[in-house]
This record gives structure tokens, C-alpha cells and sequence, in this order.
């Protein structure tokens, strides 16, 4: 039996020959035009002879900073130490304490169950308790959650709660309260049936990869945490009760998970979220509170913003709402908040404004 051979035979081959040099022509044709199109990166090394100095200045042994530009972070860099004594330095995986952007989480997480029909802005928060938490039933039954997420409930600023005296009609001014947030932790736990703690770690730490985070004290995490400072001078790190107006633990990495979900929500519709971020009561020039947010007015747009001070901890966080860069900024120093707020506005002005647009250099003086 014959084998049948079949011979494959190029048509016209001096055709693939003129062919060829285009193909080429087009593949660097197309990788010149991505270079062209591709944005070039922001340097921001030249923060770090300013922050190197003004750690100096201020005596703050330690920061840790991350520059989010939308949900993108375009900068993360640590300073400094955790702890003077041991000069152990800061790193990425740095935990500090978060002090008030503690808040900020647990407005978010309000809201989610707002959105699950397990709690409404404006029904008093006295109807979701097991038992009367405030001593007077008149003040519990004016008091809702929107009055605590835009500090308006009259409750004082005695974070731990024992001060549940309410001193000025509800709703009626801006008053920053410690203690409407801890009054809103009891009623978070007697809707949910959780402990705080643990429904922060699934309502926001597990969804968001905030797996450096936890409300609750961790002896295990010890050896990642930051040492408090006064002076320049090392305190120890003492446990602190859950308590859903201060005692996160966090990184700026985490919460730059953070507050990515923030500038594009997945927990929530974003329109709660819009609503969250629109300023409701005025406190001073340009500053209002949305809820849960401190809302901050400018020329060229508003940002949101916190800030967070245990004394031994200072930190802040700002973000523009439309353009979406922001900067989170944490230290382990008690005179750390000048050195914050005074590089969140060097970054703003500096990287993502317009010259003529330049935020006041004192904008935040007010917090110290």
C-alpha cells in the first residue's frame, strides 16, 4: 500500500515576508503609545528629610504612613522606633493604637446594620436595649443614632461611659462625645447578640483583609505593637477594655483597607455611604461632622477626615472625597499630632493639589 504524502507548500511566501515588519511595527508601535499613556509616579522621598526633622522637633520616637490615591497604595514608609529604649524600629507590620479612628469603624458598621433593617437612625437607641442604659428616660427616649454619629446627643466625652449625664438637648449642637459611642456599643451588642469585639471582626476585619486589626487587647500581637511614648520616653503597653470609641489596634495598612471600602463601598449601597459624608452639623470654619466623619470644606472640594489620640498615640487620617487620594498617618508619640496634622496638609498641598489651591498650613491646629 502506497503512503500518501501531503506537502504543505507556502502560498506566496515573499508575501509573509513583507508582512512580517509590520507585525513588528505595530507591537512597538502599541508598547510606545502604553508608555506615553501611563501616568508617571509621584516621588514622595522628598517627605522624608521633613518628617526625619520634625520627629526631632516634637520628640516623636515612631510613624508609620501610608498615601492611598483611590484603591491604590502609591506610598507606604515607616520612621523612626517602636520603642526608644529597645530602638526596635517601625515597620510595616507596626501596630498601633488607633485612639478615635475607633469611630469611624464603628459608624460604619452602625450603618450596616441600618441597611439590615436591625437599626434606624432617627428611633431612639433606648428601644434596641435589653435594659435603660442612661439614667434619665426622657433624655434615652430623644437620643437616636444619627445624634451619636454626628456628636449632637449632649452626652459628654467620657469614653469609658461613666459619665452618663446628657447636658444639652439632643440633636440640638455639636458636642464631640466619647461617651454617645460607648452608650452606641451597648446597643450594637443587645441587636446582634455579639460581643463588639467579635462582630467588628466579621462585619469589617475579615471582609476587608484587616487581619492586623482587632478591638480587643491580644497579648499575642505584643510583640508587634508600638510602645507609647511622653517626652520621647518609653511607657509600657497596658491592655485597655473593648470599647468601641477607642480601643482599635490597628496598622495604616489596615486601615487603608479601610478606607478604600470607604471611597468605593462594597459593604454598603453608596449612597449610605454619600450620606455618611455629607456634612449635617457645623463645629467650627469649614469643619463639619457627617456621620461618623469629620467633613472638612475647601475651595477646590471637601475631604473627609479623623483624627486619634490616646495621649501616648497621635493620628490622622485625611482623604479628598472626590478626587479619592488620601494619607493615614500613626505615632507613638503623645506630641505626634502637630507632626500628623502637619504633614497630612505638606502631602495635600504638595502631591494633590493645584498650587493655587493650597489648604490652610493650620487647618488642624485646633486638635491639639
Amino acid at each position: 500500500m502506497k503512503i500518501l504524502q501531503r506537502r504543505f507548500v507556502l502560498q506566496k511566501p515573499l508575501r509573509l515576508l513583507f508582512c512580517a515588519p509590520v507585525f513588528i511595527g505595530l507591537i512597538f508601535f502599541c508598547s510606545v503609545k502604553l508608555a506615553v499613556v501611563e501616568k508617571p509616579r509621584q516621588d514622595y522621598s522628598g517627605l522624608d528629610s521633613f518628617i526625619n526633622a520634625k520627629m526631632k522637633q516634637h520628640r516623636v520616637p515612631g510613624l508609620s504612613m501610608v498615601i492611598l490615591n483611590d484603591q491604590e497604595t502609591v506610598y507606604r514608609r515607616e520612621y523612626g522606633v517602636k520603642n526608644a529604649e529597645t530602638a526596635e524600629p517601625v515597620d510595616a507590620d507596626t501596630i498601633f493604637q488607633a485612639a478615635s479612628f475607633s469611630k469611624m469603624l464603628t459608624a460604619y458598621a452602625a450603618m450596616i446594620l441600618v441597611e439590615n433593617g436591625k437599626l434606624a437612625l432617627d428611633v431612639p437607641l433606648s428601644h434596641y436595649l435589653k435594659k435603660p442604659y442612661l439614667p434619665d428616660p426622657d433624655d434615652a427616649n430623644h437620643i437616636t443614632l444619627r445624634m451619636i454619629l454626628n456628636h449632637t446627643s449632649g452626652l459628654s466625652n467620657d469614653s469609658d461611659g461613666n459619665d452618663r449625664q446628657v447636658y444639652f438637648t439632643p440633636g440640638s449642637q455639636f458636642s464631640y462625645s466619647g461617651a454617645g459611642f460607648r452608650y452606641l456599643q451597648q446597643v450594637m451588642e443587645d441587636v446582634t447578640g455579639v460581643p463588639f469585639a467579635k462582630f467588628m471582626k466579621q462585619t469589617l476585619f475579615m471582609p476587608l483583609a484587616m487581619d492586623s486589626s482587632s478591638f480587643r487587647f491580644k497579648e499575642k500581637l505584643l510583640p508587634l505593637m508600638a510602645n507609647g511614648h511622653e517626652a520621647g520616653v518609653a511607657f509600657p503597653i497596658s491592655p485597655k477594655a473593648v470599647n468601641a470609641a477607642y480601643s482599635l489596634l490597628t496598622t495604616p495598612t489596615d486601615m487603608a483597607s479601610f478606607m478604600k471600602e470607604v471611597l468605593r463601598p462594597t459593604l454598603l449601597k453608596p449612597e449610605t455611604v454619600a450620606g455618611m459624608l455629607e456634612p449635617t452639623v457645623k463645629w467650627r470654619e469649614n469643619i463639619y461632622w457627617g456621620l461618623g466623619f469629620g467633613i472638612l470644606k475647601s475651595p477646590n472640594e471637601d475631604f473627609l477626615w479623623h483624627w486619634g489620640n490616646n495621649y501616648y498615640y497621635c493620628n490622622l487620617l485625611i482623604a479628598g472625597k472626590e478626587s479619592k487620594q488620601g494619607i493615614i498617618i500613626m505615632t507613638n508619640g503623645n506630641t505626634g499630632m502637630r507632626l500628623a496634622e502637619r504633614l497630612a496638609i505638606r502631602v495635600i498641598n504638595r502631591y494633590f493639589l493645584k498650587p493655587d489651591q493650597g489648604l490652610n498650613p493650620g487647618t488642624f491646629d485646633f486638635i491639639q
